[in-house]
C-alpha cells in the first residue's frame, strides 16, 4: 500500500535510513488499524478517536522488544502532529509507561582487545582493514562503509564523516590509529582488483553502476566467461573502473554482517555464541558486528579521555552540545591520540612482529657482510688467476727462449 501522505513526511528527512525506517513503522500502525493514511484525517473527527487509534496499536505492539516499541510510538507522535493532531501528553506518558522498560532486550557481548585479536587473526586484508577501522574510530558500520576516498586522510588518520552520511544529519571528524593506517594501506593496494572482480561476479553491483551509463558484454567462451565494461561504446579501464564506486569498502552491510559472521564461526566458542530468547525473531550473535563500535566506546570511557570530547568523536552528542559545543578538530585529535593505545588490537602481535624484524635485520647485515667478503675474496682469487696465467706465460717465454739459445 503507498502513501502520498506518508511519502510527503518522509521526505522531510535526508537520510534513505531513517525515512525508510519511518515509512515501515507508519505503515505498521495503518495496517492495523486497517485505514487509508490518505484519507485518515478529518477536521470533523472526534479528537478522542486518534487516541482510541493510538491506544490500540501500542496494546497490538506490545510484544515487541521495547525499544521497538518506542522506535513506532515515536513516529507516530511526530506523524500526527505534522498532520495537526496533538495529543496530550498524559496519553504518551500512559503508553510509555506500559512499555517493560526502554532498554534492548537482547544478550550481547561487548568485544574486547583480546577477543578482536583472536577474531580478526582470521580476517582476509579486505574484512581486517574494514573491522579495524570500526573498532578504533567509533564510527557506525553504514557510516563506515559510505566513506568515500575523497573523506580520508591517510596521513593524519583523520575521517570527515559527511552530514549525508552520518547519523543524525551532522558532520564530524574521527580519527584512527596507525595500526588501522596500516591495514587500510594494504587494503588499499587491493581495491581495484576487487572492484574489477566484484563487477564481473555482482548482478548488484552491475546494476548500481548501469545507472551511471556503464553498460556490461558478456562473451561467453566454453566454460569461461568474460565481461567487458563500456560507457558510450568506449570501453572502461582499470583506472576509472576503480574511480566508478569511490567508496573505500564498495559493498553492501550485508556484505559486510555475513565477513562478520564468518569470522565468528572460524574463531570458535566463545566468540560464535548467540542469543536465543525466544522474544527475538532468530537467534543472534551476542557479539554481533554493531558491539564493534561498542568496543570503542567502551575503551575510551574507560581511560581519562574528556568524555565530552568522545561523545562528539564518535557521534553520540546530545542535542544541547550540538548547538553550543564546537570542539576544534585538533583538541579532538589530541584527545584521540593521548588514549589510542588502549584500542591497540594486534600491540602483542607486533612487538613479535618487531623482534622478527629485528632479527631479520640483523641477518641481513650479517648476509650483506658476507657478500662483501666473498666479493672481495673473489676479486682477490681471479687477480691471483690473472698472476698466475701471466707468469706462466712469462715462464714459458723464458723456456722457449733457452731452447733457441741452447740450439744455437
Amino acid at each position: 500500500m503507498k502513501s502520498k501522505k506518508i511519502e510527503e513526511f518522509i521526505e522531510n528527512y535526508a537520510s534513505k535510513s531513517t525515512q525508510r525506517i519511518y515509512c515501515s513503522h507508519l505503515m505498521k500502525f495503518f495496517e492495523i488499524l486497517q485505514k487509508d493514511p490518505d484519507t485518515y484525517f478529518d477536521e470533523n473527527k472526534d479528537p478522542k478517536e486518534y487516541e482510541d487509534d493510538v491506544k490500540l496499536v501500542a496494546r497490538e505492539i506490545s510484544g515487541r522488544p521495547p525499544m521497538s516499541q518506542k522506535g513506532v510510538m515515536s513516529a507516530i507522535k511526530v506523524f500526527l502532529m505534522e498532520n495537526d493532531v496533538e495529543l496530550k501528553q498524559k496519553i504518551w506518558r500512559g503508553i510509555n509507561r506500559r512499555r517493560n522498560g526502554s532498554h534492548p532486550i537482547t544478550i550481547e557481548k561487548v568485544p574486547t582487545n583480546q577477543d578482536l585479536q583472536a577474531i580478526l587473526q582470521y580476517g582476509d586484508v579486505k574484512s581486517r582493514a574494514l573491522f579495524l577501522l570500526v573498532a578504533v574510530s567509533g564510527m557506525r558500520i553504514d557510516e563506515t562503509l559510505k566513506i568515500t576516498l575523497d573523506n580520508i586522510d591517510l596521513e593524519n588518520r583523520t575521517i570527515t564523516v559527511i552530514y549525508d552520511t552520518a547519523k543524525g544529519g551532522r558532520t564530524r571528524t574521527t580519527f584512527f590509529t596507525e595500526e588501522s593506517k596500516g591495514a587500510l594501506q594494504e587494503w588499499l593496494k587491493r581495491r581495484k582488483k576487487f572492484l574489477k572482480i566484484g563487477y564481473k561476479k555482482s548482478k548488484y553491483l552491475r546494476e548500481e553502476i548501469s545507472k551511471k551509463g556503464y553498460t556490461f558484454e558478456k562473451n561467453t567462451s566454453g566454460t569461461a566467461i568474460k565481461w567487458t565494461i563500456k560507457k558510450n561504446g568506449r570501453v572502461v579501464s582499470d583506472g576509472e573502473l576503480s574511480r566508478i564506486d569511490n567508496r573505500i569498502f564498495p559493498f553492501t552491510e550485508h556484505n559486510a554482517r555475513q565477513m562478520w559472521n564468518r569470522l565468528l564461526e572460524k574463531a570458535g566458542a566463545p566468540y560464535n555464541e548467540k542469543d536465543t530468547q525466544k522474544a527475538l525473531a532468530a537467534p543472534r550473535y551476542k557479539m554481533h558486528q554493531h558491539t564493534i563500535r561498542k568496543f570503542w566506546f567502551t575503551t575510551m570511557t574507560s581511560t581519562e579521555a574528556n568524555e565530552n570530547h568522545i561523545n562528539t568523536i564518535g557521534g553520540h552528542t546530545s542535542e544541547l552540545s550540538k548547538a553550543y559545543k564546537k570542539y576544534p578538530e585538533k583538541i579532538l585529535k589530541k584527545t584521540y591520540d593521548s588514549y589510542s593505545d588502549a584500542l591497540s588490537i594486534f600491540s602483542d602481535l607486533n612487538k613479535v612482529n618487531d623482534k622478527i624484524d629485528e632479527k631479520l635485520g640483523e641477518q641481513r647485515e650479517i648476509i650483506a657482510s658476507l657478500q662483501h667478503r666473498n666479493n672481495v675474496l673473489e676479486q682477490q682469487m681471479h687477480l691471483t688467476r690473472e698472476m698466475m696465467q701471466t707468469m706462466a706465460q712469462q715462464l714459458e717465454v723464458l723456456q722457449n727462449s733457452s731452447m733457441n739459445r741452447g740450439g744455437k
